[in-house]
């Protein structure tokens, strides 16, 4: 079995994200470990050494300045302790960008990622901007696992305006399948056209 460690790390208190994060590790099967709120890098190594964890997840949401000199003294202790576990963090943008430049870290997190994003990282899919999406059903629910699916019907009054709303919410990453909501016309006249009333055109969803 999989083991993971978190924490967030001195002075962060911050722990919502660690505990949401080792939730959905424990649906996919991993021994979760929440090891405390504001550890210093002495107590975290500790840890690490009686745990002998695969992942070992930390937290930091404070300033990038402060972030600095905390991940220079870790990759320091990393380097020294012949740590062979990888690390992954949750922080802020600003902080993720200070995070990269150490190159310690496995994956960054900022919170904008969705639940898939992050299944797909547990199962060893790679870096969440590799994923690759299925185009079906069972393998869309298959790759969402543990959690389900979500559709939502969409359509605006003109077909311009729906393929932009249809790409932004792609791009949103909120939804697995949209289904188009086609105007009173289209749902009653799509293959009798001539019968269409150009007065309802846009009526209650897309014309098509």
């Amino acid at each position: 079995m999989m083991r993971i460690v978190a924490c967030s790390i001195e002075p962060c208190i911050h722990n919502a994200g660690i505990f949401n994060f080792l939730n959905i590790a424990e649906r996919l099967g991993y021994e979760a470990i929440f090891l405390g709120t504001s550890l210093s890098l002495d107590e975290l190594l500790l840890k690490i050494e009686e745990y002998k964890p695969d992942l070992v997840g930390i937290s930091f949401r404070l300033t990038p300045e402060v972030a600095r000199s905390i991940f220079s003294r870790l990759k320091e202790k990393i380097g020294s302790k012949n740590i062979s576990s990888r690390f992954i963090l949750g922080a802020t943008p600003s902080v993720a960008k200070v995070a990269e430049e150490f190159g310690i870290f496995d994956a960054i997190f900022t919170g904008g990622e969705s639940p898939v994003e992050v299944v797909a990282y547990l199962k060893g899919e790679g870096v969440i901007r590799r994923i690759s999406y299925p185009q079906n059903l069972l393998e869309r629910i298959e790759v969402n696992r543990p959690y389900p699916i979500l559709r939502h019907h969409f359509g605006l009054p003109n077909l311009e305006d729906t393929i932009k709303g249809v790409k932004e919410i792609a791009e949103a990453k909120v939804l697995d399948v949209i289904s188009i909501a086609p105007d009173q016309n289209t749902q009653e006249s799509f293959f009798r056209p001539e019968e269409m009333k150009e007065e309802l055109t846009g009526a209650g969803g897309v014309p098509i």
